[in-house]
């Protein structure tokens, strides 16, 4: 069940309406509120313009996590693998 969950943001108070753990949601707003401070200093940009830089570097950092995960997950599987042959043919040595 959704509740309230206030967040500040650029000295801004908001409240959210989630399902999600508070300490998580205020993790999560520390982390925006932190690019958008870092935005701020290096552009004077009306907020809505700060918010969706953001937003876009936010993503970006998102979908290069997303990527570096794939490709761990492949070097995984594939060790896994060698590690399984490895341990079949200790298995069947007499």
């Amino acid at each position: 069940m959704a509740r309230p969950v206030k967040v500040t943001l650029m000295g801004r108070s908001f409240t959210l309406q989630t399902d999600e753990d508070e300490a998580h949601v205020q993790r999560v707003a520390l982390l925006v509120d932190g690019r958008l401070t870092d935005l701020q200093a290096r552009a004077r940009l009306p907020v809505e313009s700060l918010a969706l830089l953001a937003a876009l570097t936010l993503g970006d950092d998102l979908e290069k996590e997303r990527q570096k995960n794939i490709v761990l997950r492949s070097e995984a599987q594939a060790l896994a693998i060698k590690l399984r042959d490895r341990l079949s043919g200790l298995a069947s040595e007499p």
